[in-house]
């Protein structure tokens, strides 16, 4: 059964003080994002996806509301913006530090994937939000990625889980990660069907995380170049037992096999 969350809106529009108001985000993912920050009380968040930094925004001024004095990691693979081209990914932040007592605590890796930048990051992780590229393999590769170095019971946020059924068809790399993780999943879908889900980590997620690399099997929208698909599995290979790195270099060479006969 999935569980609801309460959302809880913040009483101040920290996006109102940026140049542009735009966010991936709506009012009422923001909400049960929020919501979520406001039930667990994280004290280490990793974002991956950054964008503009509306959602890094305001998650700093959720953190900062219900005086956590957590430390935030935000992650991109992009330095500059993909829907503002000669910003910086994050630049809302920038713009709303000022107004963020909590600012310090906030730090971003741009321009990498995430398994070169983790082992910096470090572990203890006990809230992510996942918003990446939406397509697969996207958010797959990044959780299987962060699972090693998160807490027993952290929280996993995971945006656009029902975005194929609006506007891309191949946008269904997070609700293949819901729907296949062993965790306690947080979907709120009674009132209204939010673009937003979560799940939280128990003792079954990683001795069930095969299913999670066989669910790499589903065909991908694009190939990582090699340095990066290497990356992860290079960080794979430290933690995980060699049933998933099998599944893992199976299923890499039949996407690899699929493009290319695309191509021929």
């Amino acid at each position: 059964m999935y569980k609801q969350i309460g959302l809880y809106d913040l009483q101040e529009d920290i996006l109102s003080k940026t140049t542009e108001s735009y966010c991936e985000m709506t009012k009422a993912e923001h909400g049960f994002l929020c919501g979520l920050i406001k039930k667990f009380q994280p004290g280490k968040v990793v974002e991956v996806g950054v964008a503009g930094g509306g959602t890094t925004a305001v998650v700093m001024k959720c953190l900062e509301a219900v005086s956590l004095d957590a430390k935030m990691y935000s992650v991109d693979i992009s330095k500059e913006c993909y829907r503002r081209k000669g910003r910086q990914s994050g630049f809302q932040l920038e713009e709303v530090k000022e107004f963020l007592t909590n600012y310090k605590n906030h730090q971003f890796y741009l321009g990498k994937v995430l398994p070169k930048v983790i082992e910096d990051i470090g572990g203890g992780i006990d809230f992510v939000i996942l918003d990446t590229v939406h397509a697969m393999p996207g958010e797959v590769l990044d959780f299987l990625c962060l699972l090693p170095y998160l807490k027993k019971d952290a929280i996993v946020v995971l945006h656009d889980v029902t975005l194929n059924l609006s506007r891309s068809e191949k946008a269904f790399a997070t609700k293949i990660l819901f729907d296949t993780v062993h965790a306690d999943k947080y979907y709120n879908y009674k009132d209204q069907i939010l673009n937003i889900a979560a799940f939280q980590i128990t003792e079954h997620t990683l001795p069930a995380v095969a299913n999670v690399f066989s669910s790499l099997s589903v065909s991908w929208a694009y190939l990582p170049n090699l340095s990066d698909i290497m990356a992860y599995r290079d960080k794979y290979r430290e933690f995980y037992e060699q049933e998933c790195i099998d599944l893992f270099d199976i299923f890499l060479d039949a996407q690899y096999a699929r493009f290319h006969r695309q191509e021929a």
